[in-house]
């Protein structure tokens, strides 16, 4: 199992560092917004509300303290970005299930025992138990 702190690092790590780097081979210019708050910004804002249009991201935005008008957040809403953040997000996956690979190979060695093909290929999921009531729960 991953801590959320584990999590939030790995999240935090990918959004502010390789998010610069995957923007620039996706041929993406930083415009008003930085590639960090382009990463978080439907990352957040769509886990809070889904069907979030610009002008709901651009008041999620200012929730957060970062002022962003409609017309900005709406021009950085593009195939290209979608392509760029599915990028980001994929590889914030692989690192988990790195780390997760890892952690498993260092038990295998601590308890002297072969690593459990099952073990290494349930390393790819990730189940959230919550208790959430189901109301407030969007499975869309």
């Amino acid at each position: 199992m991953m801590s959320i702190t584990r999590m939030s690092r790995t999240l935090r790590t990918v959004f502010e560092k390789d998010a610069v780097e995957l923007a620039r081979q996706a041929g993406l210019r930083q415009g008003t917004m930085s590639f960090t708050q382009l990463a978080y910004l439907p990352v957040l804002g769509w886990w809070k509300q889904p069907q979030a249009g610009p002008s709901a991201l651009a008041r999620f935005a200012g929730s957060l303290d970062v002022t962003l008008e409609k017309q900005t957040v709406a021009c950085h809403l593009t195939e290209r970005s979608a392509s760029w953040l599915l990028a980001l997000l994929q590889r914030v996956v692989a690192q988990m299930v790195e780390q997760r690979h890892e952690r498993i190979e260092r038990s295998a060695q601590t308890h002297g025992k072969p690593i459990n093909p099952l073990v290494w290929e349930l390393a790819h999921w990730t189940l959230v138990v919550t208790n959430v009531p189901p109301p407030m729960l969007s499975f869309e």
